[in-house]
């Protein structure tokens, strides 16, 4: 029974990102996809907040994710921080694993909020004449 613990890190995963976009008044709507070798994954389009919660929405999946580990059984805590190592490995670029974000679907990635600060995003946005920090209006798909 404890190794059933394990299917609910994706359910876990994904709630944390829908409550963290609810708690700033947004709905995320999930779609499914393949990610790199076959791993099954649910993603969600930014949505319309400001650079910093955006930033706490996307890290709101691992957050929750392993915030609980420690009141679950041993399956659970393994592999929780087996997943959180290899994100970025079946992730991809759709969602920053490579180190950024795709432009092109407007996913957020672990990778990118992470290690890139917020107000060199903000610069750079700036300078390319996007929406600014206020609003993700510039870099929606």
């Amino acid at each position: 029974m404890e190794y059933a613990s394990i299917l609910l890190i994706p359910l876990v995963h994904e709630l944390g990102h829908w409550l963290a976009a609810l708690v700033f008044g947004s709905r995320l709507s999930f779609a499914f996809e393949w990610g790199k070798f076959y791993v099954p994954r649910w993603t969600w389009r930014w949505p319309d907040v400001t650079p910093l919660q955006l930033k706490v929405i996307c890290l709101a999946g691992f957050g929750m994710e392993l915030g609980i580990a420690p009141f679950m059984p041993l399956p659970y805590q393994v592999a929780a921080i087996l997943h959180f190592w290899a994100y970025p490995f079946y992730a991809g670029e759709k969602s920053g694993g490579a180190g950024g974000v795709s432009r092109d679907t407007g996913r957020c990635g672990l990778v990118y909020w992470l290690y890139e600060p917020l107000q060199r995003q903000d610069k750079r946005r700036q300078r390319r004449g996007a929406a600014g920090c206020g609003t993700m209006k510039g870099v929606m798909a």
